[in-house]
């Protein structure tokens, strides 16, 4: 009975945030939530008329949702290096008559160059570039994958500074253990982007991906919350880190 109520009280409260009105102090109530329950869905962690990045980006997910939550005076960017899943956005975009979406076709990484994209043979949130220095708990052999392309990557810092993007609200990085490669390339972006979310299903140096990109955060000025985890192909998954300024 207790659980079902919670679980009601926060699903309203999840409805209503994109309706609420801005300012600091609502700001402190969405940072002490996600901070009480551990949990940083969009919708606490987008406002209305935000500047929203997404790095690593599934054509039918939730690069979506984000458009809604930004509404018509907001900006989604989405940066995405697979050239079906840009097509597809840009399709949809198209055919929805949506106006805020920008899609920028690169990889982002710590430095300019190619990489090698692993293509899953059935998911297409599963794409991976193998040679992040993370080891994924969905990577698979390189054989097993259904083939390979070469992309173009670069330092996010200048893949923003090209369309235009100074100074984000809001970067969401989901890119298959390749996180820290990602961050590594954003010395200006973590000087001003006041909140990030960013995947951690990894281990890095044997470590869970969420402590080492928590404690690089920390070290650039962030408060930090590792979020819940949740069910993934070996069992429980580490959580995720939310950062804000």
């Amino acid at each position: 009975m207790v659980f079902a109520l919670r679980r009601t009280v926060w699903l309203k409260l999840i409805q209503a945030a994109p309706v609420l009105p801005g300012g600091r102090l609502m700001q402190h109530a969405r940072q002490r939530t996600i901070e009480a329950t551990r949990m940083a869905p969009n919708e606490l962690c987008i406002r209305k008329g935000d500047t929203a990045v997404l790095v690593g980006v599934v054509p039918t997910g939730e690069i979506w949702d984000m458009v809604r939550l930004v509404g018509p005076r907001g900006r989604v960017i989405a940066v995405e290096p697979f050239p079906d899943s840009v097509a597809q956005l840009e399709a949809r975009a198209r055919a929805t008559g949506t106006k805020n979406l920008t899609v920028l076709p690169t990889g982002a990484w710590s430095e300019p160059g190619k990489q090698t994209l692993y293509i899953h043979p059935e998911f297409t949130g599963s794409h991976i570039v193998l040679d992040s220095g993370a080891k994924h708990d969905r990577a698979m052999a390189p054989e097993s994958y259904a083939g390979s392309i070469d992309i173009e990557v670069d330092r996010l810092d200048d893949v923003l500074a090209r369309a235009g993007i100074e100074n984000p609200d809001f970067i969401k990085i989901t890119v298959m253990g390749a996180e820290m490669q990602v961050l590594r390339g954003m010395d200006r972006l973590l000087q001003s982007t006041p909140r990030l979310w960013v995947k951690a299903h990894s281990l890095i140096d044997g470590q869970t991906a969420n402590v080492v990109i928590s404690r690089m955060l920390r070290e650039r000025g962030y408060r930090t919350v590792i979020t819940r985890g949740n069910h993934g192909p070996h069992g429980e998954r580490p959580g995720d880190v939310y950062a804000s300024r």
